[in-house]
């Protein structure tokens, strides 16, 4: 639950996440000390977490809408599971209506885009979607910062979803649309 006090500390920090909790304490008019314990309460309930988020425009990357169905609870529960570690990945749900999930993902670049609409990385090729739909953001008007996933530490072979880019045709230089591979893997020549 939270409290008027909470709202109003989480309002200050929504605002400028740098402002020092003597800061907040001096604007609520209570200790930084009191400000701290709220904070650490809310952090240790799972009510909120401190993280950093980036401007996509900043970083010439694209944002990607997919919704889709699919047929089965068990096939939605391995789909939820291997799409949560993508890199890509900054938002991922499941739904309730003509399409039972939803998930925002970030592009580099167009032909990114194309190779989430149509190559190894596609939603439509794995088991039990029915049908999805891909659409491109033009503008992100609210929030202007997402959390997006940085990698620093490339060590892996294979994808989080279980793709290889090594051996992907559109990681290889040999087509129109050359893919940066997945952040996550030792392949990836991106920004991310």
């Amino acid at each position: 639950m939270l409290s008027a006090r909470r709202k109003e500390i989480l309002e200050l920090l929504q605002q400028d996440g740098r402002m020092s909790l003597s800061e907040v304490g001096r604007r609520l008019g209570i200790t930084h000390i009191s400000v701290k314990k709220q904070l650490n309460k809310m952090i240790d309930e799972g009510l909120v977490r401190i993280s950093a988020a980036v401007n996509p425009e900043k970083m010439g990357l694209k944002m990607v809408v997919i919704v889709g169905e699919i047929d089965t609870y068990k096939h939605l529960q391995e789909f939820m599971t291997l799409l949560k570690d993508c890199p890509r990945v900054i938002f991922l749900s499941t739904m309730l209506g003509a399409y039972n999930f939803m998930a925002m993902m970030v592009a580099e670049d167009p032909c990114v885009v194309r190779i989430l609409a149509l190559g190894m990385c596609c939603i439509r090729n794995r088991p039990g979607i029915r049908r999805s739909d891909i659409y491109l953001v033009e503008d992100l008007v609210y929030p202007t910062h997402i959390p997006l996933r940085i990698n620093s530490r490339r060590d892996r072979e294979v994808a989080p979803c279980g793709v290889h880019c090594g051996e992907c045709q559109y990681y290889q230089p040999s087509g129109e649309c050359i893919c940066p591979a997945c952040p996550a893997t030792k392949y990836y020549r991106g920004p991310l």
